[in-house]
């Protein structure tokens, strides 16, 4: 990065089943293969076909999906998508879809655990999703050395490169919304800055 130092980490992390039971996940990708048939005799086979789908998801959902600005449905009326969306195991859940590879419990929670991030089961979570697994897996767990902070200060260092003014401790009491847009905001110390976008959260 330009802004911060990325090491990958290894073990990527670990996983705790109960006390005194863990798992660490290597970075490399022949060690992971290892672990896994150490688990689960010929699981190392079932784990390639499973990244090398995942693989696919991750392409497409980071293509197609994440950098699209959602503002309509019809965006994702694509006709690359449409074709993709049984290849993309929409309709499939994580649960089928990891279990329909693999019969080790530790190995299929592991496989399992990356959609709780998004605050739903893996019941009912589209096997699309096993992109994540794609990504903390063959991508790799990363650290900004220093810390977090690192990534909020290289942001800051990059929007003010690009001519943005940071307007610190600057607690807003009002937005003013005439016609139903947004076109300024009031701050407790009455100093009022006009916008063209207002972003409140």
């Amino acid at each position: 990065s330009d802004y911060y130092d990325l090491k990958r980490l290894n073990p990527s992390y670990v996983v705790w089943f109960g006390p005194g039971d863990r798992m660490d996940l290597p970075a490399n990708m022949e060690a992971l293969e290892q672990l896994f048939e150490q688990h689960e005799p010929g699981s190392a086979v079932q784990l390639r076909k499973f990244l090398h789908e995942a693989a696919y998801k991750y392409e497409v959902g980071m293509n197609e999906f994440v950098h699209k600005p959602s503002d309509s449905i019809r965006e994702f009326a694509d006709w690359r998508i449409l074709t993709s969306m049984f290849r993309l195991q929409m309709f499939t859940s994580m649960s089928k879809h990891v279990r329909s590879l693999f019969k080790n419990e530790k190995l299929i929670k592991l496989l399992e655990f990356p959609v709780l991030f998004l605050g739903a089961t893996p019941q009912k979570t589209p096997a699309l999703y096993s992109l994540m697994n794609y990504a903390d897996m063959a991508l790799g767990t990363w650290y900004p050395m220093g810390g977090m902070f690192r990534i909020v200060e290289g942001m800051v260092a990059l929007a003010r490169e690009l001519g943005v003014r940071f307007e610190m401790e600057q607690e807003v009491s009002s937005i003013y919304v005439p016609n139903g847009r947004a076109k300024s905001v009031t701050t407790r110390q009455g100093r009022e800055f006009q916008a063209d976008v207002v972003v409140g959260s």
